[in-house]
């Protein structure tokens, strides 16, 4: 599924900004775009165009060929020219040649601007209002520091003076098979939230995806709006395209006996005993549908560019924390273009639970 420079590049320019260039040998000039692209929309921004422009669209089968495909009594640039003729604004350039470098890095700078599109994060939530930070640690917590959704999600807040209560629940504890246990632990977790509602005036509870199942039960009489770390950062990390991962969820319950997942994680952290993507929600899944009924397969970090992912019914993805904006839309891209549903590791642990369960950690985004 890994795309090529070419791959990628050829739908953007072709749908946004007439953009013509042959595939050649220069691998420096790919580099050289790369780099500023990433750049541009490194911190979630993205290229927008400075004026109008009347586009073209190119479908694959109108795009450029190599020099060895096209017509000998047509050069390639006047095919560029025939192809782009009718926009405003395009580049045709031979990139064989040692001035095209500069020629496609001043087109791009001289056409697109940078543009901040960071979907809103709980714009209901108001000045000194209060929101409980759930964090169970466990034996994959590292120290010294909160994992970085927890972290992303806590700078967020207080950047807009709206104030943050971390707690840690008691995960053995609160699955205890000794009631007196399990019902200590839930009067713990009970007398601080009704304390916050009380006198800090909380509105919203996030807590650690593990624990969703426990947290909506607690709750339910509570009145108070639930959601997941995971799902805060799919909601970032994507744009706000929650609704994607939401269909993933009737792609989930269509699964059959011998289909095929991908469980993916960004990143290549040390997995322990419950880990959530390798343990907890293969079990669940099992659980569900049967031993060996559903085929599980994991990619981590870089592996899921390896992985051909037309074989799997769905994707089950962590909320990319380790990786870039960048990074993530073009996993997503890819999956949609290869009609793939996804996923995301709050969404399912929601659902496994119960549908009323999702349905209350997609309120907050509503």
């Amino acid at each position: 599924m890994k795309k090529s420079f070419w791959g990628k590049r050829k739908n953007l320019f072709a749908n946004n900004l007439s953009f013509g260039f042959l595939p050649s040998e220069s691998a420096k000039i790919f580099e050289e775009f790369d780099s500023l692209f990433s750049r541009k929309i490194a911190k979630g921004s993205i290229f927008e165009k400075k004026r109008n422009q009347n586009c073209k669209k190119i479908t694959d089968s109108e795009w450029i060929k190599p020099k060895t495909e096209v017509n000998k009594q047509k050069t390639n640039l006047d095919l560029c020219n025939t192809l782009l003729g009718n926009s405003q604004n395009y580049l045709a350039c031979d990139l064989t040649k040692k001035e095209a470098r500069v020629q496609v890095l001043n087109f791009i700078n001289d056409n697109f601007s940078l543009v901040k599109k960071d979907p809103d994060l709980f714009s209901f939530l108001q000045k000194d209002e209060t929101v409980f930070l759930n964090i169970p640690m466990d034996e994959e917590t590292p120290e010294k520091r909160l994992l970085r959704p927890q972290a992303f999600i806590q700078e967020n807040l207080l950047r807009r003076y709206v104030s943050t209560f971390c707690y840690r629940m008691d995960l053995v504890k609160a699955r205890s098979q000794d009631e007196l246990i399990k019902l200590s632990e839930k009067d713990r977790f009970l007398k601080i939230l009704r304390s916050l509602k009380k006198d800090s005036n909380l509105q919203l509870l996030i807590t650690d995806s593990q624990a969703i199942d426990i947290v909506h039960n607690w709750t339910l009489n509570e009145n108070i709006a639930i959601t997941t770390f995971s799902i805060v950062m799919a909601h970032v990390m994507s744009n706000g395209r929650l609704r994607l991962f939401e269909k993933g969820i009737q792609a989930f319950k269509n699964l059959k006996k011998g289909d095929s997942i991908l469980i993916a994680e960004a990143c290549n952290h040390n997995r322990m005993a419950e880990d959530i993507g390798t343990v907890q929600i293969p079990n669940k899944i099992e659980a569900l549908f049967g031993k060996g009924s559903i085929q599980v397969d994991h990619a981590f970090g870089r592996e899921f560019s390896q992985k051909d992912l037309k074989k799997y019914k769905l994707i089950i993805h962590c909320g990319g924390c380790m990786i870039d904006k960048q990074k993530m839309n073009a996993r997503i891209e890819d999956l949609i273009e290869s009609e793939i549903p996804l996923t995301n590791y709050g969404m399912i642990l929601s659902y496994l639970h119960s549908a009323d369960s999702l349905n209350r950690v997609l309120g907050p985004f509503l």
